[in-house]
């Protein structure tokens, strides 16, 4: 698997006062199901499942997951099984789990004191017997071998914008992304997690990936949940539809709109040093919005392209 995506510049009244320079890395235009920071995190995982024989891909999400979304129909392109443990779900049945089961995953529901136990070795072990030639992707794709993926993204950035830049800023949720940024860092530069979630440990949840030295003094951690994760914000919703309307450029609820409402604040804000040059990554995710409008009868904004799938 080699994509690139386009980095495209986006140009608002909010930027011109500071002279702020905005470009948005557009992973969500990566072909196929696996768009986004999933293509990024699944790559390597992928390539060692086939080296190491594997025939089934398992995993972890909810009812709604982009991840479960993009391995079920990464899985499906690629020839392998797929087996989705969704947490919390007793009634597997929504336009995501609809579509997952229709390319082919099959789908075991846990309970949420079940799925507290996933990473544990004890439930893994029981996976490893229960399944031999399967290869276990932890939830949201965030393994080791994702931060390489996310090593290709920020290189590609580099020769698509080869003049300096400040800021990196992505939505924040397993940490995966984030981490795969901040070992690419260069000295002068700064990262920005906008957290999607309530309660998360930030530093700690990095350090879990990268023992970088730019952690501590290059990389700040934004609240950025609106709310509880994944139900419904109108606040969120008026700013994808306006963000839409005047950059034609569609977010979802969950981490893209959350990340943009955040970054957008920052700047209103003036945290930013005059004349900066910011990047900030759409991670994908859109499925979520068909989700969200299919949960809450609302009408944000679908790429034809994704409804196509």
């Amino acid at each position: 698997m080699q994509f690139t995506s386009p980095l495209v510049r986006v140009k608002d009244e909010l930027l011109i006062s500071d002279g702020l320079s905005l470009w948005m890395k557009r992973d969500d235009l990566l072909p196929g199901p696996g768009h986004g920071n999933k293509f990024r995190k699944l790559k390597y995982q992928i390539a060692a499942a086939k080296e190491l024989g594997a025939d089934t891909l398992i995993t972890f999400g909810g009812a709604y997951s982009n991840h479960l979304y993009a391995v079920a129909g990464v899985g499906r392109e690629l020839g392998f099984n797929t087996i989705g443990f969704v947490r919390g779900a007793y009634e597997i049945s929504n336009s995501t789990t609809d579509k997952l089961k229709s390319w082919g995953m099959r789908l075991f529901p846990l309970s949420r004191d079940e799925y507290r136990t996933k990473d544990s070795h004890d439930f893994l072990e029981k996976l490893r017997k229960r399944y031999p030639t399967g290869y276990v992707i932890p939830e949201g794709g965030s393994a080791s071998l994702a931060l390489e993926g996310v090593g290709d993204m920020v290189e590609e950035v580099r020769t698509q914008h080869p003049n300096p830049i400040d800021y990196w800023v992505c939505p924040f949720a397993t940490g995966a992304t984030l981490a795969g940024i901040v070992e690419n860092l260069r000295s002068h530069e700064k990262a920005i997690g906008c957290m999607v979630l309530k309660g998360l440990r930030p530093y700690q949840m990095i350090r879990d990936f990268t023992l970088s030295p730019h952690l501590e003094t290059s990389v700040s951690f934004e609240t950025a949940h609106y709310g509880r994760f994944g139900k419904r914000s109108t606040e969120i919703e008026r700013f994808i539809i306006k963000f839409y309307e005047t950059h034609g450029i569609c977010l979802d609820p969950i981490y893209t709109g959350k990340m943009m409402m955040c970054l957008f604040r920052l700047i209103s804000e003036t945290q930013f040093k005059q004349g900066s040059t910011i990047v900030c990554i759409h991670t994908g995710g859109l499925q979520g919005s068909i989700g969200y409008n299919a949960r809450y009868g609302t009408g944000l904004p679908v790429p034809d392209y994704l409804k196509e799938v």
